[in-house]
């Protein structure tokens, strides 16, 4: 429904206040209307406004008309919630699940915001970060390889090899991975991690030049690698992500902070908040977690364009 995030917004605003004489103080500067002695703020209306229209408009962008009409609506919510509370709607099952949950997102928003107005992201930080992520980039490397089925082809290969062979002839004789087999097994520059973890392990474990000294055997069949050359990656420019960067520090430090209080809090699990058994525990973790093949098939590995034959 059109409104019901709207709706949502006014019953917790009637119900967190009071819906009474007794609630929260609005200042004359502030004050929208008062309903039954119930006072509305020109914030709330705000708000009221943003949810309305999705965020597209401000209350100070409505026509007089518009105005006059969201003015009514809101006036309306509050005497139907007030109605409701009277009722004691509230403190009813769903309807106090749902007012304590937009209470609590609203709240905890409301201090995270607060936290981060207090603790400023400084540019001091932002270089920071991003040095530490700089320094954790993997290094890149570039590699050929010859992919036979058997174990026999690739030991016939890598003799070959080691007499004097052309690892770029072999290759586009004998690889079974289309893709590189027709650059002379040439797979370009790549992250180790983008490959199956054999072949990328294998990968980061060779010096410049060499040559495996064993084929590399993957679900795809042998590999016999030609390490070319690696080398550190070229980082993007700090200003080229600094709004990434920023957003990054933002959340490390909510995350900090938010683990302060947690460490703080006393908390008790109902049984209600864990699984009622073993199984349903590992049914849930199985269907959470991602099949192993499924990751390695997502991978741009280029030897699994072997795989497709």
């Amino acid at each position: 429904m059109k409104y019901r995030y709207a709706i949502a917004l006014a019953v917790l605003a009637a119900a967190t206040t009071g819906c009474s004489k007794g609630g929260v103080d609005v200042k004359d500067s502030e004050l929208l209307a008062t309903v039954n002695g119930e006072k509305i703020s020109t914030k709330e209306f705000e708000a009221f406004v943003a949810a309305v229209s999705n965020g597209s408009t401000t209350a100070d962008k409505l026509t007089a008309e518009q105005r006059k009409q969201l003015v009514d609506r809101l006036v309306g919510m509050h005497i139907a919630a007030t109605e409701g509370s009277k009722a004691g709607l509230e403190k009813e099952g769903e309807t106090a699940a749902q007012l304590s949950l937009w209470r609590s997102n609203i709240l905890s928003e409301a201090m995270t915001k607060q936290y981060l107005e207090k603790n400023k992201v400084t540019d001091a930080d932002i270089k920071a970060e991003y040095d530490s992520q700089v320094a954790t980039m993997p290094r890149e490397y570039r590699a050929s390889h010859i992919l036979v089925k058997t174990q026999e082809e690739a030991d016939k290969l890598l003799a070959q090899l080691k007499a004097g062979g052309d690892f770029a002839a072999l290759a586009k004789k004998n690889s079974q991975d289309p893709g590189s087999a027709k650059n002379g097994g040439d797979l370009g520059w790549f992250n180790p991690s983008s490959m199956v973890p054999e072949f990328g392990n294998a990968v980061k474990a060779m010096e410049n030049g060499k040559i495996s000294e064993a084929p590399v055997k993957t679900q795809f069949g042998f590999h016999i690698i030609k390490l070319v050359e690696s080398r550190a990656p070229t980082p993007p420019a700090l200003e080229d992500v600094k709004t990434q960067v920023e957003s990054l520090v933002r959340n490390k430090k909510v995350e900090d902070y938010l683990a302060g209080l947690r460490k703080n809090a006393k908390i008790t699990l109902a049984p209600a908040a864990t699984p009622k058994s073993e199984a349903s525990s590992s049914a849930a973790a199985d269907a959470a977690a991602p099949a192993a093949p499924a990751a390695e098939a997502a991978a741009p590995a280029a030897p699994a364009e072997a795989a497709k034959k």
